[in-house]
């Protein structure tokens, strides 16, 4: 009943209000968004003034021009397909592991692995669903996905030792034009989810976001430093934003930018954090 009342409410509320409401439930705090302090305030505040032109990073298919414009072709994962919403009909046959998604959602109504169990007819039903599925985020402020113009892209499956490898988040922020940023992990995603999150000089933090921390053995210190200053380039004009890599094979490649993580309302189990986090942006 309590969800039926708020899908119905919601929606005729100002965005700045959805958005205040949530984050006191979230964070226990009223936000201030004219003179945010915090991180997560931050988050909310940037959801404000985002246009069309915050799109392309978060278009899994248009990122990859950005991408290629910043660092060059070769972080980029191979595309093997895309399609624009209103050209698909079908899926071709692809002859090696790939992972298909939409350009504009995300969670596992957009992703599909292949090979796959599912038969080509059920493939098709679950990407056009997925195609005509607004971001949940939407509601509240992520509008930089409304903007995207919707297409399935198709990209080689990255494997190693069969699983598919893990990704390093950076945090990347524009402090007076110099980087700073931290490292987050996710593994076990499957079994026991666990969030590691790292300093600049790959310390340990006594910081939980979600999930709870645990034994996690980092790649070198050389490729995660050098994944780092590929994420400052990535960074561009922004003054924050999460920096998604994969580290497969000895190679770096690019996996996503992120503008809103969490959007916002991801709690800081220590609030120094979400304090110090927002000094620096």
């Amino acid at each position: 009943m309590i969800k039926f009342v708020l899908k119905k409410i919601l929606p005729i509320l100002p965005i700045s209000l959805r958005i205040k409401l949530r984050f006191v439930f979230e964070h226990g705090y009223w936000p201030n968004l004219r003179f945010p302090k915090t991180f997560s305030e931050k988050i909310q505040a940037r959801k404000l003034e985002l246009t069309s032109n915050h799109a392309i990073f978060a278009d899994k298919y248009l990122v990859r021009e950005y991408v290629r414009e910043k660092i060059g072709e070769k972080y980029l994962v191979p595309l093997l397909w895309h399609c624009h919403h209103t050209d698909f009909k079908n899926f071709p046959n692809f002859d090696s592991p790939a992972v298909i998604k939409t350009n504009h959602g995300s969670g596992s109504k957009h992703l599909e692995f292949i090979p796959t169990n599912l038969t080509n007819n059920e493939l098709v039903d679950k990407f056009k669903i997925a195609l005509n599925e607004d971001y949940i985020g939407g509601i509240f402020g992520e509008s930089q996905y409304s903007y995207i113009e919707r297409r399935i892209v198709v990209e080689k499956l990255l494997s190693q030792n069969n699983q598919v490898p893990h990704d390093f988040k950076f945090h990347v922020f524009k402090n007076n034009g110099k980087p700073i940023w931290f490292l987050q992990v996710d593994f076990d995603r499957f079994m026991d989810h666990k969030r590691n999150y790292y300093d600049s000089e790959l310390n340990l933090i006594n910081l939980q976001v979600i999930y709870r921390t645990g034994d996690y053995k980092l790649p070198e210190g050389k490729t995660l430093h050098e994944m780092a200053s590929i994420a400052f380039n990535l960074l561009g004009d922004l003054d924050y934003a999460r920096i998604d890599l994969y580290y497969c094979d000895n190679k770096i490649f690019f996996g996503e930018i992120t503008l809103t993580p969490g959007s916002g309302f991801e709690r800081f189990s220590d609030k120094g954090f979400d304090t110090l986090w927002g000094s620096y942006w």
